[in-house]
């Protein structure tokens, strides 16, 4: 997976025929909505094909999925029963990112996701885990460029639960846009 994590990649070189039918049809598609659909269902369905994670990724995977990315690599290293260099590189290699990144990005979602309920920004900080506003904003800048207010990506109603959506109350946009897929 860290081969494939923040790179350009020519879909067509790959030798996988569903990769190539995928950019052709991707082309004569003109809503981003329906873009984001094809290109989720076609990698969905090659995930598939691929062994699963060592159960100890997982369960960290889980975990932070759980904790919204308040638990500590530390922690999730002791309960994998592993080194916390060896659950950072087995995570790299199997998820693409490191705990701390993917972290960071369920921690932000979780902010947004309290945002969307009506609250206000500092109040969606503190229950999202941030110390502080200024932390959410520095963390939010960090990882998008810009700040909450000026971003644009609190999400709609139903952006949600999206069935497109891996992970629930996730954004599967903004998980691509964090995480560079």
């Amino acid at each position: 997976m860290t081969t494939l994590t923040n790179r350009y990649l020519d879909l067509t070189g790959f030798g996988i025929p569903e990769l190539t039918r995928l950019v052709a049809d991707l082309r004569g598609i003109k809503s981003w909505d329906q873009r984001f659909s094809l290109l989720d269902t076609v990698l969905a369905s090659l995930l598939r094909g691929n062994p699963p994670g060592t159960p100890e990724v997982a369960q960290a995977w889980q975990h932070l999925r759980h904790t919204m990315g308040s638990a500590s690599v530390n922690e999730l290293a002791t309960t994998a029963g592993w080194s916390r260099r060896q659950l950072e590189r087995r995570f790299l290699e199997q998820v693409g990112v490191s705990p701390k990144s993917l972290a960071q990005v369920l921690r932000l979602e979780e902010a947004l996701r309290l945002k969307h309920t009506k609250l206000s920004w500092a109040d969606a900080a503190a229950g999202a885990g941030y110390h502080d506003q200024s932390h959410l904003v520095r963390a939010f800048k960090a990882m998008l460029g810009c700040v909450p207010t000026k971003c644009g990506m609190v999400p709609g109603a139903g952006d949600w639960d999206s069935p497109l959506n891996p992970l629930p109350g996730s954004n599967p946009q903004l998980l691509a846009r964090l995480t560079g897929r």
